[in-house]
């Protein structure tokens, strides 16, 4: 049997299969006398399916089915990750492999990339990566969401490349310390220091670079302060100019790096990303195209429907009257506040095409990230008002 035949499509075709049409292959490919079926053209071509059979029914046989097949199937992979050099810290890193969509999917993707090109392996290994790295970001209790979110996250990667962790923060506004010591925004002053969000930042991100390196994944954090944040309504909060602004966020930059090792560095967002003028042309298309006549709640959900902006609004409500104290229109000051984290992935994946976000602030912006276009965040838990 020539088991050396492979469509370079095979990947994608065979990961559209039904769960459902996955239990009938199973029943096939276990069944001595069974043949190639017409319905599994969409997905296997014959000389996969008699490859499948024959390399299951001599391993399986070899273990005298003295064992289930997803126990089997446990093994196999077991051995697969041995050797990519891949340690499983948990059963259920090992029960998500399996419960992504059943024991046969994940053995075959195993089966094939031991036979087909490059391409197909790097496509299994990134999958099975994706898997066991949303688990561990899901059990690391720095991170706020399940590990099915969390992959549907890093779906827009690849972990077989270098990556960019990007971990955006805000200036060092003032805060005050309430009796439970939760910060508070102020606004009533810039400092040049490391504030409430970037300290979260400077706090995890080296967290965030072991976990993937314990899976072989090469990332290098970038935290970026908002400088465009330094803007005339901002600056006229503040009652400073805008240069005065910016050297602060530099001492703030300075203060950083001199606090970080290894592969991260710190930096300001649009110096790092497409540079002031890409950040305004970015901004002010979606301002004009999308939300010029956004003015209700119920417009914005028009906009983006799957958000519930009014629960994030109540969320944070009090920290926009301390920021616009006189302001008559705080709905207004939070649609400014979206369309900036919309820009933000926007720039971001102009920028850095393989990059994640973390996001260090508020937990409830994070839905907002990658709503159109761009990578979305990975929200690292804090809590703030």
């Amino acid at each position: 049997m020539t088991l050396a035949y492979y469509d370079k499509q095979s990947f994608d075709r065979l990961s559209i299969i039904s769960k459902h049409e996955l239990r009938e292959l199973q029943i096939h490919l276990l069944k001595s006398d069974s043949k190639y079926s017409k319905w599994m053209r969409s997905y296997i071509d014959p000389k996969q399916f008699y490859r499948y059979k024959y390399i299951i029914n001599c391993s399986f046989k070899d273990d005298q089915r003295t064992i289930k097949f997803v126990d089997f199937v446990r093994l196999k992979i077991n051995e697969y990750l041995q050797q990519k050099n891949i340690s499983l810290s948990s059963k259920n890193e090992l029960n998500q492999l399996i419960i992504f969509k059943g024991a046969l999917f994940i053995l075959l993707l195993i089966i094939d990339s031991k036979f087909n090109k490059k391409e197909f392996e790097e496509k299994t290994y990134n999958l099975v990566l994706k898997i066991i790295l949303s688990v561990r970001l899901a059990n690391s209790n720095i991170i706020k969401g399940n590990s099915n979110n969390i992959r549907s996250i890093l779906n827009n990667i690849n972990l077989n490349k270098p990556i960019k962790v990007i971990m955006p923060v805000c200036p060092d506004y003032e805060i005050s310390i309430n009796q439970k010591g939760q910060a508070r925004y102020t606004f009533e002053n810039l400092g040049g220091g490391i504030g409430p969000v970037a300290k979260k930042a400077l706090l995890e991100y080296k967290n965030i670079i072991q976990l993937f390196k314990n899976v072989n994944c090469n990332v290098e954090v970038l935290i970026l302060i908002g400088d465009f944040e330094a803007n005339e309504k901002n600056c006229n909060r503040l009652k400073i100019k805008k240069d005065i602004f910016i050297n602060k966020l530099e001492s703030s930059i300075k203060m950083l790096n001199s606090s970080i090792t290894g592969k991260a560095n710190a930096g300001l967002f649009m110096r790092e990303c497409i540079g002031e003028s890409g950040w305004n042309f970015v901004y002010n298309k979606l301002l004009q195209d999308e939300f010029k006549d956004c003015n209700s709640f119920d417009s914005l959900s028009k906009i983006l429907p799957k958000i519930n902006h009014e629960k994030i609004f109540k969320m944070r409500m009090n920290m926009y009257r301390s920021w616009f104290p006189n302001s008559n229109d705080l709905f207004e000051v939070f649609k400014n506040q979206i369309i900036e984290y919309l820009s933000m992935s926007i720039c971001i994946q102009a920028s850095y095409r393989n990059s994640l976000i973390f996001a260090c602030d508020h937990y409830s912006m994070a839905p907002y990230y990658g709503s159109f276009g761009g990578p979305k965040a990975i929200s690292v838990f804090n809590s703030y008002s």
